[in-house]
């Protein structure tokens, strides 16, 4: 059963989104496939939420998902490659960030007389980051990923201060949800494609 705030969340979410999508120059296949998309990014971010874990079979959904979006655009295409293009962007930046925290966590564990410490970024972090850049596609996949990173580390940032307001130490590499960053970075993306470029551009220069 969903989760009571997921529901309200989503019923917060989709008509919002639907008036938003609506009032762009996407066809109403890829309407109906961006709501569904966004639905589904949303369990998937309340899951990891609460399970602390990603389903492999809801991030293929997601990545199909992705994949029909391009395949309905007015150009399918250019829209089926830069969706490519970003799918592999995504994954491959998150893939270097979670084998470099993999590096990093070893290094400190050695260090630490063997002990145990938890990986901060999961592979289904990565995954679900290159199903984000695929429905984003190239160039937006990058405005994707930088506003998942910011936002993730907002979140750790507030997780810290959370801690230290109650008294207790934050531990390195704590394993905090990452999907609902990348679920937000992705969905802005979607949603205002055209802003998310113009403010890419300007920050790229």
């Amino acid at each position: 059963m969903m989760p009571r705030r997921t529901g309200i969340a989503l019923a917060i979410l989709l008509p919002l989104a639907y008036w938003r999508l609506s009032a762009g120059e996407i066809s109403a296949a890829q309407q109906v496939i961006a709501l569904l998309y966004l639905a589904l990014f949303a369990a998937i971010a309340a899951i990891d939420l609460q399970r602390q874990r990603i389903p492999t079979a809801l991030i293929i959904a997601l990545a199909a998902l992705g994949f029909l979006y391009a395949l309905f655009a007015a150009q399918p295409v250019p829209a089926l490659l830069s969706a490519a293009a970003g799918g592999l962007f995504c994954g491959l930046a998150f893939c270097l960030a979670y084998w470099g925290g993999k590096l990093y966590q070893r290094h400190l564990e050695r260090a630490g007389g063997n002990q145990r410490i938890a990986s901060a970024l999961g592979l289904g972090d990565v995954y679900l980051m290159a199903a984000g850049g695929m429905i984003a596609g190239l160039p937006n996949a990058l405005a994707a990923l930088l506003l998942a990173m910011l936002l993730g580390g907002l979140g750790s940032l507030g997780w810290r201060l959370h801690l230290r307001a109650r008294g207790r130490e934050y531990a390195p590499f704590t394993a905090l949800p990452y999907a609902p960053y990348i679920f937000a970075g992705s969905a802005v993306t979607l949603l205002f494609p055209a802003e998310t470029e113009r403010v890419l551009w300007s920050i790229l220069g």
